[in-house]
């Protein structure tokens, strides 16, 4: 998992969000209420809600996110994660412990790193 996580209040706008978003080339922000992990918002969440609403960006985050989070433990195996992601169609799955985030799983960089490691494992 990354441990490195961006996260931002649920009350905050989706402007200042997108706008982390663009600085830090990142495609989704983590959105919690009094520091718990609460929701997601993702570049497809945006993609999606302007189809349905013209001015989304003076919205809060709470009014747009992805939720409930689905999220996993820090305990929880790499193959269960893997499942549950292609189970439920995400590419993004928060890490998750007595309600603190402890950071996040990602299809493109920690997965394709993990099967990239087990392959090499396996082949040695």
């Amino acid at each position: 998992m990354t441990k490195d996580v961006v996260s931002a209040e649920a009350t905050e706008p989706v402007r200042d969000i997108l706008q982390v978003m663009a600085d830090k080339g990142i495609g989704c922000v983590v959105i919690t209420e009094e520091s718990c992990p609460t929701g997601i918002l993702t570049e497809r969440d945006i993609v999606r809600r302007i189809l349905q609403k013209d001015d989304i960006l003076g919205l809060q985050a709470k009014e747009i996110m992805t939720q409930p989070l689905i999220s996993v433990t820090p305990d929880t195996p790499v193959i269960d994660a893997l499942n549950l992601m292609s189970e439920k169609n995400i590419r993004r799955l928060p890490v998750a412990q007595d309600n603190r985030l402890k950071g996040i799983i990602t299809i493109h960089s920690d997965l394709l790193y993990w099967v990239a490691k087990e392959s090499r494992s396996e082949n040695d």
